[in-house]
C-alpha cells in the first residue's frame, strides 16, 4: 500500500509541476523538453526525491499487484497527457510578436495655401485701322519734243585752237594741229539764223588731240605731252550743254556753257563767245577761256633744268568758221 500510495503522489505532483510550468509560459531546458515530449522515459520533479523516479504511464497500468477492482485509480491519463500544455493557455506567437506589416498612415487632409488667383480681366487693345497714306499720282515728266535736226555745220578751212602761257623766262604758245567738231543745227541756214539772234544749234562736241599740239619746239612739245599724259588721256574735249544768245548791231554774243575734260577729269564751265557772219554764207565763232591747269590735275611742265617753269594758269582761243 505504501508503495501505491507513493506512486499516485508522485503522478500527482509531477502534473502539478507540469501545470506550474505551463501556465509560467516558460521554464529550464529539461522541463520544456519533458513537457513537450511524452515519449521521454523520466523527468525530474523540483522539490521531490531525487531518487524518485516517476514511470511511464505503461508500466504503472500494467503493476500486477494493483487490483483494478478494490483500488481506484485516481487518474487514468498518462502523465504525458496530463502534462501536455492545453492549445488554449499557450501564449499566441501572433500576439506576442509585433506586427511588421506596415501601417498606411491616414490620409491627412491637405490644406490648399494657394488659392486659385482670380483672373484679372483683360481689356481687348483698341482695333487701330491704319489710315492709308495718300496715294499721289506719279506725275509724268514733261514732253520734250523731239530736236528736228536740220543740218550739221562742219569746220572750215582756217579754223584755229591754241593755248597761250607764261613761264618765268618767256611766253609761250602751243596750236592744235587737228579739231574735230560736230556741230548739229535745228534749222536750214543755221549760220544765218544764228547771227540774226535765233536759236539754231542743238549740240556741240569739239576735240582735240593731245598729240597734235605743237609748241613749235621739240623740247616743249614733248613736256607738254608728258604734261598732259598724252597716252593715257589721248584727247581734250568740249560738249555744250546750253546757250544764250544776245544781238547787238554788230554781232551776237554767245553764253557757252558746257563741260570741259582734260587729262581725264571733267569740269562745267561757261565762257563767251562771239558770233559773225563770214564770207561764202559761214558762220566766225571766236572766244577765249581761261584755265588753271592744277585744276584738271596737271602739273605745268619745267624747262631749262628747272630754269623755266611754266605758269599754271593757260588762255584757250579758238576762231572757228562753221558752215553748213
Amino acid at each position: 500500500m505504501k508503495s501505491r500510495s507513493a506512486v499516485s503522489s508522485a503522478l500527482a505532483l509531477g502534473a502539478l509541476a507540469v501545470l506550474l510550468v505551463a501556465c509560467e509560459g516558460s521554464g529550464t531546458p529539461e522541463t520544456s523538453a519533458a513537457a513537450g515530449d511524452s515519449s521521454l522515459a523520466s523527468m525530474t520533479v523540483p522539490g521531490a526525491n531525487a531518487s524518485t523516479v516517476i514511470e511511464p504511464r505503461d508500466t504503472v497500468a500494467a503493476a500486477p499487484d494493483i487490483p483494478a477492482s478494490t483500488t481506484p485509480v485516481t487518474s487514468t491519463k498518462s502523465p504525458a497527457t496530463a502534462a501536455k500544455p492545453s492549445t488554449a493557455s499557450k501564449p499566441s506567437t501572433a500576439a506576442a510578436a509585433p506586427s511588421t506589416k506596415p501601417t498606411t498612415p491616414a490620409a491627412t487632409p491637405v490644406s490648399n495655401t494657394n488659392p486659385t488667383p482670380t483672373p484679372t480681366p483683360v481689356t481687348p487693345a483698341p482695333v487701330v485701322t491704319p489710315t492709308p497714306a495718300p496715294v499721289t499720282p506719279p506725275v509724268a515728266p514733261p514732253v520734250t519734243a523731239p530736236v528736228a535736226v536740220s543740218g550739221v555745220l562742219t569746220l572750215q578751212t582756217g579754223s584755229r585752237l591754241w593755248f597761250d602761257g607764261g613761264s618765268s623766262v618767256k611766253d609761250w604758245s602751243c596750236k592744235a594741229g587737228k579739231l574735230e567738231a560736230m556741230v548739229v543745227t535745228t534749222k536750214a541756214e543755221a549760220p544765218s539764223a544764228i547771227v540774226a539772234g535765233e536759236k539754231a544749234v542743238a549740240s556741240v562736241n569739239l576735240t582735240v588731240p593731245v598729240m597734235s599740239l605743237d609748241c613749235d619746239n621739240g623740247t616743249m612739245n614733248g613736256h607738254m605731252r608728258n604734261a598732259l599724259d598724252a597716252k593715257t588721256y589721248p584727247s581734250i574735249t568740249f560738249a555744250l550743254r546750253s546757250y544764250d544768245l544776245a544781238k547787238s548791231a554788230d554781232n551776237v554774243t554767245v553764253t557757252l556753257s558746257g563741260t570741259l575734260t582734260i587729262h581725264g577729269k571733267s569740269l562745267p564751265v561757261t565762257f563767251p563767245a562771239t558770233a559773225v557772219a563770214a564770207a561764202g554764207g559761214a558762220l566766225r565763232l571766236t572766244g577765249l577761256y581761261e584755265l588753271n591747269m592744277k585744276e584738271y590735275g596737271v602739273k605745268p611742265p619745267s624747262l631749262m633744268l628747272g630754269t623755266m617753269n611754266v605758269r599754271d594758269k593757260v588762255k584757250v582761243r579758238f576762231d572757228l568758221l562753221l558752215r553748213d
